[in-house]
């Protein structure tokens, strides 16, 4: 006799985990967030700065992932997690370019103004600047991840109605149609097809072959 199978547990409904950084999105978000302090036409402030840092960090950081994710999808193996020697890497290394970038835009930055002949500087706002590059960085992550969970559960809700099933369905739907319409369009081209002249004009046609034989013999 079969035993009964368990009912399964039900899992407990807790607060959404938050997912952590990825390696390949960190990388990118450093490097595009360094080129951030690349030279511009007019002085920018630290405030500014900040803002212009952090967006670049958030688009570096998706640049990042989706690289990540054709290189997995060519070499069809999932992803894998960072070992840790790659993070402590990536701070020292990351620590040093962006302290590196900082510098060299502040030198930029004041050369600017020098030749503008802007003496308007705030020392507060560059050194509120990192801060606000980070923060804008984690509330633009946060809306992206916001965006693509609304996204999957927006489909999960529309599975319901529209799936495989009703995918194939319409093919077959459309299948079955195509042959009636190719016939149908057979007929209209007989239809239309204009009348054979009689008489002196009409065109004689090449006797076939079979009987082109025997009068050459």
């Amino acid at each position: 006799m079969a035993r009964p199978e368990a009912p399964p547990t039900p899992q407990p409904h807790g607060p959404p985990r938050v997912r952590p950084v990825t390696l390949p999105g960190a990388v990118g978000a450093l490097l595009l967030g360094c080129l951030s302090f690349t030279p511009s036409l007019l002085p920018r402030g630290g405030i500014l700065q900040g803002v212009v840092t952090g967006i670049l960090a958030a688009i570096g950081y998706g640049l990042g992932v989706t690289a990540a994710w054709i290189w997995r999808a060519l070499a069809d193996r999932g992803p894998r997690p960072a070992r840790r020697r790659s993070w402590q890497l990536l701070l020292a290394g990351g620590g040093v370019l962006f302290c590196n970038a900082f510098g060299l835009g502040q030198y930029w930055q004041h050369r600017i103004r020098a030749l503008l002949g802007v003496t308007d500087h705030s020392v507060p706002h560059t050194v509120l600047m990192p801060f606000v590059a980070f923060l804008l960085f984690a509330l633009l992550l946060l809306a992206a991840r916001g965006i693509r969970r609304v996204h999957r559960w927006v489909a999960r809700q529309l599975r319901r109605w529209i799936g495989a099933r009703a995918a194939k369905a319409v093919g077959g739907i459309l299948g079955r149609r195509e042959p009636r319409v190719v016939r149908r369009g057979d007929r209209v081209q007989r239809r239309v097809r204009p009348p054979e002249p009689h008489g002196r004009h009409a065109v004689r046609r090449p006797a076939p072959l079979q009987h082109a034989l025997p009068a050459l013999q």
